[in-house]
């Protein structure tokens, strides 16, 4: 049985992930159990015959909803405000004013969801630059709440996700507290957009902008959608599953996660509960082991169920797909090459591990991408949630 990651990768590895298209396939409920008994899982984890351990639920009938993206003039308007905004210089007749519609706003926040800091939200040690009515944010009442705040003021308010909310399902409809300091204030003089400014500043002229910007903002809502369509599988998948008992590999996950914890705590010259206590909130070693065997039960019964799937369809990631993966892990450190991103994610992670990643990934994405669609069609624009 192969050893599981460390404590931190584990949980920065956690689903639901980022994720990019996969061929569709014909889907045969019938021959799940019989093409699961013929694959061979020799040497992978969970090397054994997963349905005796699970009850998992017809999920090839559970249908997503056919949602189309349409980017608005509106929201092209709003970006081309968001490329002349760092550009533009600032309105002096407006100076000491409170912030308005397209002024930028340098801010610091914090913010809390289900008791807990939400990272993509969060910005304490380095201020966020946002064009205020861009919803950059994904969130328009965030941007509407800071509308009408003064330079150097803090502000702290509720707000609820959209529902549904794309970006994330698990948020949808959910409500989030967040405290706002405006850390810098610019009140923008815009020029009427030419073709001049776009050209010299971006490369395109005014009209072609207007295709590139519309081309990136329909990939990435288009991802947001495909992504959305997992998680909704995806959820009905794990609400229905019965875990009935579990593998050996849960102990042994266990029992690795409280040795990680044990030596974190030493390096941080911490007691195991002083450690726990800063960490996971915890204030007994019994809450603790309490958080410890949620955690491992929800983790494994995560990947039990995608092994189920991938064995029942015979699913394994392409050359290309894996390629992908890689080079956008390491994109962000100039990487560009397979064989360059191979040697660093072995250093960093363990590229088994990573390969092990990359096929539940892939395997999460299929579900989405392989459910059938309501004949229905949404159409969403601007922020998908209008």
């Amino acid at each position: 049985m192969k050893k599981y990651i460390s404590l931190l990768l584990v949980i920065s590895l956690m689903l639901p992930l980022a994720l990019t298209g996969c061929k569709k396939e014909t889907i045969n409920v019938n021959s799940m159990i019989k093409a699961y008994k013929e694959y061979d899982s020799t040497g992978e984890r969970y090397d054994c015959y997963l349905p005796d351990y699970m009850d998992i639920p017809d999920f090839t009938t559970f249908k997503v909803p056919n949602i189309k993206y349409t980017v608005t003039n509106e929201m092209l308007d709003a970006q081309i405000k968001r490329a002349q905004a760092p550009l533009a210089d600032d309105d002096s007749s407006k100076f000491g004013t409170p912030a308005a519609k397209w002024d930028i706003v340098e801010v610091y926040t914090t913010c809390w969801f289900e008791g807990k800091e939400l990272k993509g939200y969060t910005f304490k040690n380095d201020s966020r630059a946002l064009v205020l009515g861009v919803n950059e944010l994904d969130v328009p009442e965030i941007d509407n709440q800071i509308i009408g705040m003064n330079l150097g003021e803090t502000k702290k308010f509720d707000f609820t996700f959209p529902d549904p909310f794309y970006r994330d399902l698990s948020k949808s409809g959910k409500t989030a507290t967040i405290e706002v300091t405006v850390d810098r204030l610019s009140h923008i003089k815009y020029d009427e957009p030419t073709d001049e400014f776009f050209s010299k500043h971006y490369g395109y002229n005014l009209e072609g902008y207007k295709i590139f910007i519309k081309g990136k903002l329909e990939e990435q809502y288009n991802e947001y959608i495909e992504t959305y369509k997992s998680d909704l599988v995806w959820e009905y998948l794990e609400k229905n599953t019965v875990i009935k008992s579990y593998p050996e590999e849960r102990d042994k996950f266990y029992s690795d996660l409280y040795d990680d914890y044990r030596k974190s705590a030493m390096e941080a010259d911490m007691t195991l509960l002083e450690y726990v206590k800063k960490r996971e909130n915890c204030n007994s070693i019994e809450e603790f082991n309490d958080f410890l065997n949620k955690y491992v039960d929800d983790y494994c019964k995560r990947e039990m169920i995608l092994y189920f799937v991938a064995r029942a369809f015979n699913l394994k990631y392409t050359n290309e797909y894996y390629e992908s993966e890689l080079l956008e892990y390491v994109e962000e450190f100039e990487i560009k090459t397979l064989e360059e991103a191979e040697s660093f994610i072995e250093l960093q992670i363990g590229l088994e591990e990573y390969k092990e990643r990359i096929q539940l990934n892939y395997v999460y994405e299929w579900i989405g991408n392989n459910a059938p669609v309501a004949e229905d069609v949404k159409t969403f624009v601007n922020d998908l949630n209008k």
